[in-house]
């Protein structure tokens, strides 16, 4: 259930954002899950190119509204991107953190900003 991408996100489609000096910058890509949400992944922007991390999480049992998504709390190069992404008031936390699976994976709610 592919759909064209929200104008809010356009945004974060393509933005570079500096990362550690002994590597390249990070470079979002903005692409969609198979139900339609929208799925954030950072590229590593050298001369070869290499996802660096996702910042999305598909919590398909959750509702979300349609500038919402979820950030992974057990992975630490996604919540930091988020938090960097924060501080540059692009997005905007919400504070609701879910659980999902087996294992209690948990996840916590964002918002693009000014969406």
């Amino acid at each position: 259930m592919k759909q064209s991408m929200p104008e809010a996100w356009k945004c974060l489609n393509g933005l570079k954002l500096p990362h550690d000096p002994s590597t390249p910058d990070l470079r979002l890509e903005v692409g969609q899950y198979e139900n339609g949400r929208i799925a954030v992944t950072a590229i590593c922007d050298g001369s070869d190119p290499e996802p660096w991390c996702k910042l999305t999480v598909n919590m398909v049992e959750h509702q979300i509204g349609e500038n919402q998504f979820f950030v992974k709390l057990h992975d630490r190069a996604a919540y930091e991107l988020a938090l960097e992404l924060l501080v540059r008031q692009l997005i905007v936390r919400i504070g609701t953190v879910v659980s999902s699976g087996f294992v209690q994976r948990y996840a916590e709610l964002w918002e693009v900003a000014n969406a």
